[in-house]
């Protein structure tokens, strides 16, 4: 069927919008029709879903023929500023190819916050392709400022999925995924997911994470430098991946690191294309007219030709000319560390660090390492996040706060 239009309801919660009553699933949609629309995108047709299992779920949509889920919110109360919750805010599962989520025209973005997992695609016995989620507020309250966060993932893409596109590089393409439990964007097992231009801060774990293959474990840029200058930014780096290959590259500014060591991307900073040569290593140096401040954070994402979009690159602070970074970084051992069986501040743990990094002096932080570094012993400091880490032999690096001296 045709130009089905679902507009102006509350789903899941009583009529004044503020308390949940819930369903199983709210909404329900497969056709294989055209010109369906949850929502809209002026504020009459905006739907609230709110307290069910989960608040829309749409399988066999055919290429050519998805839904369009516009300007509503899911997850929140009638005030879009509090949380009401489902179980899944948006599921697009088996056969659910070629459905827009939010959009990139003024009032098609959904708010889709306070649930446990905010956008959740995988297929089963057939793929989830296609999809694209477009210009949300996933985590965020209708500002797209205040926190709001999803429980979990703000999006998850799951197993039998490919060529689905978070963000995107048409202007108001990009999502503001923030404040959200654990990762921004999880990518478990499926493949040729792009994500691009989006706004992801805020995580309780990774901004981007790729798990049991997703994206092919595509490799992340490295930046080298981020240098301010007269108006500008001078970033350099290298990419290593697959060889005599293209692929786009995106750099995004932070006022703070993660704790991981590793960048999320709160502002879209700049893009350029780069090729691998022979080695697999594409080494990269732009000049940005952007005037960025001393001591934020820049990083940075890989996207190959298939659309497969890697993890945020470690975190590069902006320092000046001659200077060198006041904060961060990552320390990489040549080998996993061996380490005493535990450490709480009674016990100390042996690290392995490479001579090279031994002009690095820790800030005060909760105790001390003593570390082998070649030439002689000196003490580093382990950051504060890893106070509650019992055994650290799976560790290949360690990431720090440190002054360069």
């Amino acid at each position: 069927m045709d130009s089905n239009l679902v507009q102006g309801n509350f789903i899941g919660t009583d009529i004044s919008g503020t308390d949940p009553l819930g369903n199983q699933v709210g909404i329900y949609g497969s056709s294989e029709g055209s010109n369906n629309v949850i929502g809209g995108t002026i504020p009459e047709a905006r739907n609230l879903i709110s307290g069910n299992q989960t608040g829309i779920q749409i399988v066999f949509s055919i290429v050519g023929a998805g839904f369009r889920v516009q300007g509503n919110f899911i997850g929140t109360d009638v005030s879009g500023t509090g949380a009401l919750g489902n179980g899944i805010g948006v599921k697009l599962g088996e056969g659910a190819w070629n459905n827009l989520i939010g959009g990139t025209e003024a009032g098609a973005g959904n708010v889709i916050s306070g649930n446990t997992t905010g956008v959740e695609i995988e297929g089963v016995g057939n793929p989830a392709a296609q999809d694209r989620v477009e210009g949300n507020f996933i985590g965020t309250d209708v500002t797209g400022t205040g926190p709001l966060g999803n429980e979990g993932n703000g999006v998850r893409i799951g197993t039998r999925t490919q060529d689905n596109t978070i963000g995107g590089t048409e202007p108001g393409a990009g999502n503001i995924i923030a404040f959200n439990g654990n990762d921004g964007v999880l990518v478990d097992t499926g493949q040729r997911n792009g994500i691009q231009q989006n706004a992801i801060y805020s995580s309780g774990n990774l901004g981007i994470e790729l798990i049991n293959d997703g994206n092919h474990n595509q490799e992340f840029p490295v930046l080298t430098s981020a240098i301010a200058e007269g108006g500008f930014t001078t970033i350099a780096g290298t990419l290593t991946s697959a060889s005599n290959t293209v692929f786009r590259l995106e750099f995004f500014l932070n006022n703070q690191c993660s704790p991981s060591g590793f960048g999320e991307g709160k502002e879209f900073f700049a893009t350029t294309t780069v090729r691998t040569g022979d080695n697999g290593i594409a080494e990269f140096s732009l000049k940005i007219p952007h005037d960025t401040t001393l001591g934020q954070f820049i990083t940075g994402t890989a996207t190959d030709s298939a659309n497969n979009t890697s993890q945020f690159g470690p975190c590069q602070e902006v320092h000046s000319p001659g200077g060198s970074p006041s904060r961060g970084g990552i320390i990489r051992f040549p080998q996993t560390p061996i380490c005493e069986s535990s450490f709480p501040p009674s016990q100390v743990p042996i690290l392995s660090l490479p001579e090279k990094q031994d002009n690095l002096v820790q800030l005060d932080h909760l105790f001390t390492c003593p570390v082998f570094s070649g030439k002689e012993d000196r003490s580093y400091n382990l950051p504060h996040y890893h106070q509650t880490i019992e055994d650290t032999s799976f560790l290949d690096f360690l990431t720090f706060d440190a002054i360069y001296s």
